[in-house]
């Protein structure tokens, strides 16, 4: 980063400097130039400077702007008469700096090299984010192995009320969960339809700092894209045909709490530039409106799309790509966790069982083996579908493997039709493309192929004539007359 920088502004000197504890205290992180390369900053001219820069929020650069009189020293500056401090903003506090300086003189800095340079220390905030957040994850991680505490053990997941599994995949998830519950950094959640990234992002919520202020959903997919600007950023009255009165949008309503944006990649193009606005600046306009306004919210995203395909399609712009990816969390599918499929099960059948006013019901042995089984393509949302339609339809206070669904139900039987229907379409495939001829019939050929290819597979000449119907020394002979021997 240091270097970086120094390649792009010409300057002398530079150091990434982070905050530390206590007022106007701060440490070098990296440095080059006659700056030390790490340890408490000592020099409290340039400490200065970055206390002016967190007092302003905005980078400071003594070629294009003058320093607030009175806050630095005037010899430094006449030492020193290139100045330029950008603050690096985590969590929307402005926690580290790129700090350059010179001894040189020169020009006003250039437009395009200012905007590059600032371009680019928004990029090192990104990675000084996740690095912290890194940092505090293995932390955690790392105490609770101390402790010698399993994730799993009942009473751990009092603080996960609402998420149900105790699988190594959902554990991972608490893990990454626990981690960030005291940091207001952005969200990116990832995962199949249906595993439950809304409820996520809701405990996400309900754990942080936040969770006495509004938590407020938007799915992107399911708002034309005409409609979708003003449910993000509201609309003044006469800002199109039908806005009769003014409209608080999403990020307004949301102020001081969390902003849930889910399928995120499904928003329009000519929208995306917008969110990176209010994502960098913490500022928007209403539709058809002048007064800016400022909007203090965190920002959480979910999708289930391969967003970096997108990038590379030119269908999601890249900067906000790396913008929204601070934190990418990806919920597993049912099928990865499938131990927890018997306690969702339960879940589901007391909520709706109670829901109908009516006992809960039981769930028989045969019929919880079928739901394990199954794959469950569309995931909780799914499951929760299946158990609620099948106590409606099961008359009985126990349901049975045949109250299930076809495709649950039958599962098994499914299964052996689909692969006779493979094998006969294989057979098909191979007499169609075999030239037949008495003089070297096919059956005898194929029945030496399975034959090898059987005791090829099970190592074990007994267990193969057993699963192909035939006697020992017909496997032998089989083997023999077509070159293979095997193993005895």
């Amino acid at each position: 980063v240091v270097d970086t920088a120094l390649r792009i502004t010409g300057m002398e000197r530079a150091a990434l400097i982070r905050k530390a504890d206590g007022k106007d205290a701060f440490r070098i992180a990296a440095a080059s130039g006659d700056f030390p390369a790490s340890g408490t900053l000592a020099d409290r001219r340039v400490a200065a400077v970055l206390s002016v820069a967190v007092r302003l929020g905005y980078p400071l650069d003594t070629t294009r702007s003058t320093l607030p009189e009175g806050k630095v020293p005037p010899e430094f500056l006449a030492e020193r008469p290139r100045i330029l401090c950008v603050p690096l903003r985590v969590g929307g506090d402005a926690t580290a700096f790129l700090y350059l300086d010179s001894a040189r003189g020169g020009e006003r800095t250039a437009d395009g090299d200012h905007s590059l340079l600032v371009a680019f220390c928004q990029e090192a905030a990104l990675a000084l984010e996740r690095a912290i957040l890194a940092d505090r994850i293995e932390g955690f991680e790392r105490s609770r192995f101390e402790a010698n505490t399993p994730p799993a053990r009942p009473g751990k997941r009092a603080a996960f009320p609402d998420v149900i599994g105790s699988s190594a995949p959902m554990r991972h998830l608490y893990g990454l969960l626990d981690g960030i519950k005291d940091m207001d950094t952005t969200v990116l959640l990832t995962g199949s339809n249906g595993t439950g990234k809304d409820l996520v992002a809701r405990t996400i919520h309900c754990r942080s700092p936040r969770a006495e202020k509004p938590f407020v959903a938007l799915n992107c997919a399911a708002i034309s894209a005409e409609l979708l600007e003003s449910e993000l950023f509201g609309h003044e009255r006469g800002a199109f045909t039908g806005a009769h009165k003014l409209r608080i949008g999403h990020f307004e309503s949301a102020n001081g709490g969390t902003i849930f944006l889910n399928e995120i990649g499904d928003m329009p193009l000519a929208l995306q530039p917008k969110l990176l606005h209010v994502l960098e600046n913490r500022t928007f306009y209403r539709v058809g409106g002048s007064h800016l306004i400022s909007t203090n919210v965190r920002i959480i995203t979910a999708t289930n799309k391969d967003l970096l395909a997108l990038v590379r399609e030119g269908r999601f712009r890249e900067d906000l790509y790396y913008r929204i990816n601070v934190f990418p969390i990806r919920i597993p599918d049912l099928r990865e966790r499938a131990e927890d499929i018997e306690p969702l099960a339960l879940h589901f059948l007391a909520v709706y069982c109670r829901l109908y006013g009516m006992p809960v019901k039981k769930i028989s042995p045969e019929a919880m083996a079928r739901l394990v089984a199954y794959d469950w393509p569309g995931n909780v949302r799914e499951l929760e579908n299946i158990v609620n339609r099948t106590i409606i339809a099961a008359r009985r206070e126990t349901i049975l493997p045949e109250d299930l669904p076809d495709a649950i139900a039958k599962r098994r039987e499914i299964a052996r039709a689909e692969q006779r229907a493979t094998l006969e379409q294989t057979i098909e495939e191979l007499v169609e493309r075999t030239e037949l001829s008495a003089a070297d019939p096919i059956l005898p050929r194929v029945e030496g192929m399975i034959v090898s290819k059987v005791v090829e597979k099970i190592g074990d000449k007994t267990k193969a004539a057993a699963l192909l119907g035939i006697s020992k020394p017909t496997v032998y002979s089989k083997l023999k007359k077509y070159g293979k021997t095997g193993n005895p």
